[in-house]
C-alpha cells in the first residue's frame, strides 16, 4: 500500500448544509464536492473563500496466484 498526504489552497464554490458538503474549485480548475469531516466548519464557509485543503490518496495492490484449469 502506498500513500500520500496531498494540501492545496482551493476556491469554494458552494456550501451543501444539509449534505455536510462543500464543492471546490482547485488551482487546475477541476471541481470536487468533498464532506466536510466537523459539519460546523461549513458554517464559517462561503463561495469565493479560499481554504486549504489536506487529504491522502492510497492505493493498494493485491497479487494472487491464477486459479488451476
Amino acid at each position: 500500500m502506498i500513500g500520500q498526504e496531498i494540501s492545496a489552497t482551493v476556491t469554494v464554490v458552494s456550501v451543501d448544509k444539509k449534505a455536510n458538503t462543500v464543492t471546490v474549485k482547485g488551482p487546475a480548475g477541476n471541481t470536487e464536492v468533498v464532506k466536510a469531516r466537523d459539519p460546523k466548519n461549513l458554517e464559517k464557509l462561503k463561495a469565493g473563500d479560499l481554504i486549504e485543503l489536506t487529504y491522502t490518496q492510497a492505493l493498494a495492490i493485491s497479487l494472487d496466484k491464477p486459479a488451476k484449469k
